[in-house]
């Protein structure tokens, strides 16, 4: 059984959507949400992107098949998923990540990152 969710976020109004499940219910999520059919990923512990609605408002999301809050390499994939959903959303908005600007990448992967799994566990 699929498990959804969608973390708020105030600063840059970019909620990100979690969606735990197998691919087929993550495609067939894909489609009905979003419009679109996801092309089977052979080689991937998780998937992550960025959508924009019609109404303009934007989205991060994250697909991973599978989460057990025992697992290092699950929660490592986890990390590695939020920080590209991070480093999308600063790129997307024009903040720069420097040597010189690296907090709003890192206050950004830390909020998305506890607050899943915060949900996860």
């Amino acid at each position: 059984m699929a498990k959804t969710f969608l973390i708020p976020e105030k600063m840059y109004h970019f909620p990100l959507r979690v969606f735990v499940g197998s691919y087929e219910e993550y495609s067939a999520y894909c489609k009905r949400h979003y419009g679109f059919e996801e092309k089977e990923q052979q080689f991937f512990g998780g998937f992550s992107f960025l959508v924009t609605y019609e109404n303009g408002k934007p989205e991060g999301f994250i697909w991973l098949p599978k989460f057990d809050s025992a697992s290092i390499g699950d929660i490592g994939t986890l990390s590695h998923e939020c920080i590209h959903i991070a480093l999308r959303v600063l790129f997307k908005l024009g903040i720069s990540v420097t040597e010189g600007n690296q907090e709003p990448l890192a206050y950004l992967h830390e909020y998305f990152f506890t607050e899943a799994l915060k949900k996860l566990k």
